[in-house]
């Protein structure tokens, strides 16, 4: 399933954390978790099984709801399971979430350098995992918590951004700013969860009003912290109905950003993605200005 943690958490929370169901039932709004327990009922799940841990839910329960939620989602994807003698099992999808938020998420707002101790770190749970045939050692349930902790935390902002309107509408694009009052930028400096933010965003906005607002590219910005305080993370998704049409990824943000950044002879620092650019914060609103410019003539 891709219901994030699920086997390590109840159903209610996996899928309160999911964004198609967050978008399904516009968690966001008043009647945001009512509208996600009429789903529930609808699809023949029990608030009562679901709020249990899903791995005291008996086994044969456990395939029928694998199916109900499968078909209700019409989405699949290739994955296995790890599986020592009696000791958990893990997925490995949820595996790799686990191991992200130790290597991506700088708690400590440090230089860099603290690259090399949390990869430290996350190679340790790794080596241990496997010597120990699979036993669930503190340090990986402190991980296993310290995602959920960070996941709830994320979509809470996805929720807060939809609910309190703080997507604006540019020209040409949909422009969503954080202030240095966010308490999630930390969080964000992670790849993971600022690419899941991104498109949980994007997503729930466009699930407001898909007419009108899926044609358009969306733009993140966001102040940096730490040692690249002075500087503003700009990043950019293509329109959702081409996201969903184009399964090879193809996209102009990266190319219209440099552009940008030549034509208006300012400095730009990439990182791991083309899409994904940091600038000085006295030259974002310039930025923006002439990036509007840029998606006119293309």
């Amino acid at each position: 399933l891709i219901l994030p943690l699920y086997s390590r958490w109840t159903l209610y929370e996996s899928m309160l954390n999911e964004s198609h169901f967050i978008c399904e039932s516009k968690l966001w709004s008043q009647r945001g978790e009512d509208k996600f327990k009429e789903i529930l009922a609808k699809i023949g799940l029990t608030l009562a099984e679901c709020r249990q841990n899903f791995e005291v839910i008996k086994k044969d329960r456990r395939l029928e709801i694998f199916k109900i939620i499968k078909e209700y989602l019409n989405k699949t994807f290739a994955s296995f399971n790890t599986n020592f003698g009696f000791n958990s099992t893990y997925n490995a999808v949820d595996f790799a979430r686990i191991l992200t938020i130790r290597l991506e998420w700088n708690q400590s707002d440090k230089p860099d350098s603290e690259l090399s101790r949390r990869f430290e770190s996350t190679n340790e749970i790794l080596r241990e995992f496997f010597k120990t045939g699979g036993r669930e050692l503190p340090p990986l349930k402190h991980s296993v918590e310290l995602y959920k902790m960070a996941l709830k935390s994320l979509n809470e902002l996805v929720k807060r951004s939809i609910a309190q309107k703080h997507v604006v509408l540019m020209s040409r694009f949909f422009l969503l700013s954080l202030s240095d009052q966010c308490s999630m930028l930390g969080l964000l400096s992670s790849r993971h969860f600022l690419f899941l933010f991104f498109h949980s965003v994007l997503r729930a906005y466009v699930s407001t009003n898909p007419t009108s607002r899926g044609t358009k590219p969306f733009i993140l910005i966001f102040p940096l912290l730490g040692e690249h305080s002075g500087w503003y993370l700009i990043s950019g998704l293509m329109p959702l109905v081409e996201i969903m049409a184009d399964t090879s990824g193809k996209s102009v943000i990266g190319s219209a950003f440099k552009h940008v950044a030549r034509e208006a002879n300012i400095e730009i620092r990439h990182t791991f993605d083309s899409n994904v650019v940091m600038i000085r914060a006295l030259d974002r609103f310039r930025f923006l200005n002439i990036l509007e410019a840029r998606f006119e003539s293309i």
